[in-house]
């Protein structure tokens, strides 16, 4: 329970910075990945698969670097300490989903409303969704 209502508070303050300013908080996102890496050595789940989230997260993260940053850093780093926390079919389960609403509301913003192919969209707030979602399923 203690888990879940902080990944919710997380995504959901980098969700607002997402939204309105563009951006993720730095700090916010370095002390929940610290966290997470703290409690998964001090319940012993440091397990080979505890390390595939934040690979996956590590993933998003070079295909900023390779895209010229079309997708941000910033939910690169927001994966991967995001990857630190939650167990890999959850974590996984979150991304999809976050990926599919994503999606979703890029169709409806360029097919229905028109909107140009250059319109940015924040990513952060589809990740909260994708994480609730996950725990309505």
């Amino acid at each position: 329970m203690l888990k879940t209502a902080g990944v919710i508070l997380f995504l959901g303050w980098n969700s607002w910075k997402d939204i309105r300013k563009k951006e993720i908080s730095l700090i916010i996102t370095g002390i929940f990945a610290f966290l997470g890496i703290m409690t998964a050595f001090y319940n012993r789940n440091v397990t080979t698969q505890y390390f595939i989230p934040p690979l996956v997260g590590g993933g998003f993260l070079g295909i900023s670097a390779v895209s010229g940053n079309q997708i941000g850093a910033g939910d690169g780093l927001l994966l991967i300490a995001l990857g630190t926390v939650l167990e890999t079919e959850e974590y996984l389960r979150t991304i999809c989903l976050a990926l599919i609403g994503c999606g979703l509301w890029a169709v409806i913003l360029l097919g229905i409303l028109r909107k140009k192919k250059t319109t940015e969209l924040p990513f952060v707030p589809f990740v909260l969704l994708g994480y609730v979602g996950g725990l309505l399923l």
